[in-house]
């Protein structure tokens, strides 16, 4: 069951039920402060200023945690936000007058403050919105993914989707609305493939309670890496501090107050922009500890923190570790800051990409199917896509970069969002080729042909085959092949059929002739792909697995035979006719297959088939042979055998095949049916043949 929304949550705001699917997202700013970390510790003192001053050796109380926050919120927004550095250098300066804290540090290299309250709880100040014109650039890097042996096929085995938007009591509409659009963004496109996508606000209580059994979770918000202090005041290591959507209030503070204990949660300070004035909200955080606590990830799960320095390679930062804990998770975030769209471009892109689906931006023309982040990652590279940057840096100067991380130690990890289908191949049996994970086994997958339900006969695993047996009842079933694992629908591709009338015709001595005219049901999967995202598709053979037309048991042939032929030495006249039923079924059924051969290769690079064809009657099908002399008469096995192959014949841009028709000489001198030797002909033809409807592949499904 997806998680329920509560309606009773301790938080003081209430969760956001369904964001808004529209298009665009927030400015979640950046500022690189400097290229090494600059941290200076100190020690709270003197007299204070701005009220809230608590006793210079007794623990503050609520009211004066809140009250000092107010004060340095006030401080913050009398600051002339022209450099970044000097202002988080006078807030520290300030933060040493007050008597609230006894510890105080600056963390430059995250732009972030620490302040612990006496008593007990850290503050941290997230102030690492940008200001555009001290943004630094960072050498451009290839991302770069882990090494074989891993798997990159595998999907989430839940379906419960978690998107979150932490910017909660924000008065920045801008802030507020393009957080909500891009989370709507995204429960559109996972929706679309089978993901049970609830939006809500990222409160302390929606943060504890809805994540369970996620498959994808997904924060829009601030986040940095600050240091934090246990209660007796010593400092640990900088961790990520992600602000909630939850406002400081003294309820949550007595609901909380063992997360608080802790260090799971604490009070922030993070900007905000009211007109044109910026100044500090009054949010809890989260941190790792957080996670594990109440955090319950699905295999292979992908978490996504859209966030500042989220997966910044700090510490081993352990937020990272906490969410790629369970088996095959995947972590993304961005290793610096993030600047204004950066983040929203990047995001959709990707669930996009990951997903199969095609309803951001610029319309992929034809549609893409799924591909792994490994290679979405590589495209977006190749596209800047993966880079924040301020306005005044060209592409290939980022400030930031969108970093993947897994778990070294797991082999088979989170790939992509749903199965995708690069190409369907028909023989006795059905072969989907494309990535699929694992098998989920019976109950949590199937394989659909037509909309018939097929039995998977074997599920090869990442990177091979899907095998289904076809249904004997339905020799001719074609049309589009869907796979589903746990729920989420890959893209549609068409196994495509056609129904020629081909006509044989032997023409042998004076007007002796033998025609067959077989309705030939054939179907193969002509449909073009791409090897990776956004390259141009292409029929070009995948290596993995190659066949050409395959004929149906449906396929039959009616003959005629007729004509006479007067042997002018030896005065001997020969007539034909067919003796025996003159329609012949099961031409290519597995009781008839010895007597019947197709052969139609395909080269799916050129889009062309060369084609032969040979059968032979059943036994007590023939052809009546009467010789005047004698009244004698003679049975002859007939039997249709083009002495010609095709020249490579090119599917039409509808997938017609072409109108053929050749005449080639047959001469058998050792042929009863023949005996003088006289040349005989051959004639191959049949019509431009159209797919039968349906079948043939679609502008609209994905490759």
């Amino acid at each position: 069951m997806p998680p329920q929304l509560p309606s009773d949550q301790p938080d003081s705001s209430s969760p956001v039920k369904d964001e808004r699917s529209l298009t665009r997202r927030n400015f979640l700013g950046a500022s690189a402060a400097g290229a090494a970390s600059l941290i200076l510790p100190g020690c709270g003192g003197g007299s204070s200023s701005g009220g809230g001053g608590g006793s210079p050796g007794g623990a503050v109380t609520f009211d004066q945690r809140l009250a000092a926050m107010d004060a340095i919120s006030t401080r913050f927004a009398a600051l002339p936000h022209q450099d970044p550095v000097l202002d988080n250098q006078t807030l520290y300066q300030y933060l040493q007058t007050r008597s609230e804290f006894d510890k105080v540090q600056y963390n430059a290299q995250f732009g972030s403050l620490s302040a612990h309250f006496k008593g007990g709880q850290t503050l941290v100040i997230v102030n690492n919105r940008p200001y555009s014109e001290f943004m630094i650039a960072q050498p451009a890097i290839r991302p770069s993914a882990p090494v074989s042996p891993h798997d990159f096929s595998q999907i989430p085995s839940g379906k419960n989707a978690l998107l979150f938007n932490n910017f909660g009591s924000t008065q920045d509409i801008l802030v507020s609305v393009q957080a909500a659009l891009v989370l709507g963004d995204i429960k559109n496109i996972l929706s679309h493939v089978g993901y049970t996508a609830t939006s809500a606000l990222g409160t302390l209580y929606n943060l504890k309670n809805l994540i369970k059994d996620a498959a994808v979770v997904h924060v829009e918000g601030h986040g940095t890496f600050a240091t934090l202090y246990n209660n007796s005041g010593v400092a640990g290591l900088p961790v990520y501090c992600l602000p909630t959507a939850t406002g400081v209030n003294l309820g949550d503070d007595s609901a909380y107050k063992a997360d608080l204990d802790d260090g799971s949660v604490g009070p922030a300070l993070a900007p905000d922009l009211v007109g044109k004035a910026l100044r500090f909200l009054h949010n809890y955080y989260i941190t790792s500890t957080f996670v594990q606590k109440y955090w319950t990830l699905n295999t292979n799960s992908f978490v996504y923190l859209n966030t500042c320095m989220s997966n910044a390679d700090f510490q081993g930062s352990p937020f990272r570790q906490a969410t790629t804990k369970p088996a095959g998770g995947v972590y993304a975030g961005w290793d610096g800051f993030v600047l204004a769209g950066d983040s929203t471009k990047a995001a959709e892109y990707l669930y996009n990409s990951l997903a199969g689906q095609n309803n951001f931006g610029t319309p992929k023309n034809p549609p893409q199917r799924p591909f792994d982040w490994s290679s979405v990652l590589t495209d977006m590279h190749n596209k800047h896509l993966d880079e924040a940057r301020s306005p005044q840096n060209p592409p290939g100067s980022p400030i930031s970069h969108l970093m993947f991380s897994t778990n070294l130690t797991q082999t088979d990890t989170f790939g992509l969002l749903a199965p995708s289908i690069r190409q369907v191949y028909v023989s006795d049996t059905l072969y989907v080729e494309g990535e699929f994970g694992t098998d989920p086994g019976a109950g949590l997958r199937s394989v659909t042909l037509g909309g018939v339900p097929l039995t998977v006969v074997d599920w090869a695993g990442p990177g091979g085959l899907i095998q289904c047996s076809l249904p004997a009842g339905q020799p001719d079933l074609a049309g589009p092949c869907v796979v589903t694992v746990r729920g989420h629908t890959s893209n549609t591709v068409r196994l495509t059929f056609w129904k020629m009338r081909v006509t044989i015709t032997h023409n042998d001595s004076g007007s002796l002739y033998r025609r067959a005219v077989v309705d030939l049901h054939v179907r193969c999967g002509v449909a073009p792909s791409r090897s990776l995202p956004t390259v141009a598709s292409s029929y070009a053979n995948s290596g993995v697995f190659s066949t050409g037309l395959k004929a149906t048991a449906a396929t039959s042939a009616q003959i005629s035979a007729g004509g006479t032929y007067l042997d002018p030495m030896h005065q001997i006249t020969t007539t034909w006719s067919v003796n025996g039923p003159s329609k012949i079924t099961g031409l290519f059924s597995a009781t008839n297959k010895s007597g019947s051969i197709l052969m139609a290769p395909y080269d799916s690079k050129a889009r062309a088939f060369t084609f032969s064809l040979y059968f032979s009657t059943p036994t007590g099908l023939h052809i009546d042979r009467t010789a005047a002399s004698g009244n004698q008469s003679t049975d002859a096995q007939f039997e249709i055998r083009p002495e010609l192959v095709t020249p490579p014949l090119v599917l039409g841009a509808d997938y017609s095949l072409p109108a053929f028709s050749k005449t080639v000489p047959a001469t058998f001198p050792t042929n009863p049916d023949n005996p003088d030797g006289l040349p005989g002909t051959y004639t191959l033809s049949w019509p431009q043949t159209a797919p039968v409807g349906g079948t043939a592949p679609d502008p609209s499904d994905a490759q």
